[in-house]
């Protein structure tokens, strides 16, 4: 018992200097003609320490930052939340503040840092976050106030794997996967790749569904499931025609249920590419060769038990490696032959017209892709009869050498705007070019912006996704060809 109080006014002071600190209970009682009558109970929290920093996210002295990872820092107590403001933790890039907004969470402890603008920030630097004294806890108690560095690169290097000729997907996480081939001597394997943490990445506990010694081409999809799938070529024995071979990675085993690609014209298959339809069904194209020319080019999709050729082979074979196949939102294929773009109407193919550069689907079914001028990078769409016409406005490019621009990829954002990668040549002369490299830009709706930068000696074999539809990941190849590299853009 703290205190009897015996007539009006019924209050009472409770001096909490001598008390050790912790959280109290009291309860007020009340004797009415014999009968006792208590109150609700109230938590009294003595508290004299102000709060301190368990942990931060990124830590001091951290390097090879991603800007679009949580910027956190978690308290050792409750704070008060109308002390947690954009002035009390602050971020700046050098000298320069970084517009940002800070937002206490659900636990009462853990303090987040959303930047504003990451297309703003001029990169690489150093970033200096600051925790002012105006955070205090919920007893009023005042922090200390800190300050740390982190270093912040242009783009995050997410690590290598082995292998050329990459191609890329992200699984309904946001993690990338990516496969390669790989060439040792007169063998070359399928090695496949998940990004586990920082620059590490697993690449044996999914193995190569692979038959025989060498694979010369591959494409590669992911289902709503993240399973899987794969197309590729093998090299059989001398006079043993080349088929497309279509499997499925389920988390532990290849289903193999989808065999051989059937052969249209019974020559030797190659130049698969894959794509997978709402339900996880592939849909696969690819060429023959007859009398040694590469195409005509097939398409097929998957019933469930068997291979539905789509009606008709078209005239070619596409010339931009790896080939690719996008679908529509009814699952109707799009395909590139011969530099140009063709689609599937439901029962039979437009005509082909100009592009093929890259391939992806807007929100309004239009195929968007790129026709390079030597000098510019068109981004035109296509409408599902087949007609073409600017999307946005050309990007003018100053190579030194022109040859390999068909390398390039594209990507729609959450807002329809095109996000491009593209190679080139910044060095030498003309005859003599040097200083390849793959560059990306985005269009903001206004204009391009070209604030990515460049990835540095690249062989122009590259894949794009962008993460939380938003922010650009490239996988690419090095002038080595034996080393694929994977970004991520802090743009």
């Amino acid at each position: 018992m703290l205190s009897t109080i015996s007539g009006p006014p019924y209050d009472f002071k409770w001096d909490t200097a001598a008390v050790d600190e912790g959280s109290y209970q009291l309860v007020a009682q009340m004797d009415v003609a014999g009968q006792i009558i208590a109150s609700v109970p109230v938590t009294i929290i003595v508290d004299r320490t102000p709060p301190t920093i368990v942990s931060r996210s990124p830590d001091s002295g951290a390097t090879n930052v991603s800007l679009t990872n949580p910027i956190q820092v978690v308290f050792s107590e409750a704070l008060a939340p109308a002390n947690v403001t954009a002035s009390a933790v602050t971020l700046a890039l050098g000298s320069t503040a970084v517009g940002a907004t800070a937002a206490l969470g659900t636990d009462g402890k853990t303090v987040s840092v959303s930047i504003a603008n990451l297309a703003s920030l001029a990169l690489p630097g150093t970033m200096t976050e600051n925790a002012t004294s105006a955070i205090t806890d919920l007893a009023g108690n005042a922090f200390a106030g800190a300050s740390w560095n982190f270093a912040v690169p242009l783009w995050v290097d997410l690590g290598t794997v082995s292998g050329g000729m990459p191609q890329m997907v992200l699984d309904s996480s946001g993690v990338p996967i990516v496969a390669t081939i790989a060439t040792s001597g007169s063998t070359s394997q399928l090695l496949i790749g998940k990004h586990v943490s920082g620059t590490t990445w697993d690449t044996t506990s999914i193995p190569s569904p692979q038959i025989q010694t060498t694979v010369t081409e591959f494409s590669l999809a992911i289902d709503k499931s993240n399973a899987l799938f794969l197309a590729w070529d093998e090299v059989y024995a001398s006079g043993v025609a080349t088929p497309i071979l279509v499997a499925r990675w389920g988390g532990t085993t290849w289903d193999r249920r989808y065999g051989q690609l059937l052969q249209m014209a019974g020559g030797a298959a190659e130049r698969p590419a894959i794509a997978v339809t709402g339900d996880g069904s592939p849909v696969v194209r690819w060429a023959e060769l007859v009398f040694i020319a590469s195409g005509p080019d097939y398409v097929a999709r998957w019933n469930g038990t068997a291979w539905t050729p789509l009606a008709g082979g078209l005239s070619g074979d596409c010339d931009i490696l790896p080939c690719r196949i996008v679908l529509d939102s009814s699952d109707d294929p799009v395909i590139e032959t011969n530099g140009q773009i063709s689609r599937w109407t439901g029962s039979s193919w437009t005509a082909p017209v100009g592009g093929g550069d890259g391939m992806a689907v807007n929100s309004s079914q239009l195929v968007v892709t790129t026709q390079n001028g030597g000098t510019t990078i068109q981004v035109v769409g296509i409408s599902s009869t087949g007609t073409e016409a600017n999307y946005v406005p050309a990007l003018g490019t100053s190579p030194v050498q022109t040859e390999g621009l068909s390398y390039g990829q594209i990507a729609v954002d959450g807002s329809d705007e095109p996000v491009i990668v593209w190679f080139q040549f910044d060095g030498g002369t003309t005859a003599n070019p040097t200083n390849p490299n793959l560059h990306v830009a985005r269009w903001t709706g206004a204009a391009w912006d070209q604030g990515y930068g460049m990835l540095d000696n690249a062989s122009g074999f590259s894949a794009l996704v962008l993460a939380q539809d938003t922010t650009p990941i490239v996988a690419w190849g090095d002038a080595s060809q034996t080393t694929v590299h994977i970004s991520k853009s802090n743009h």
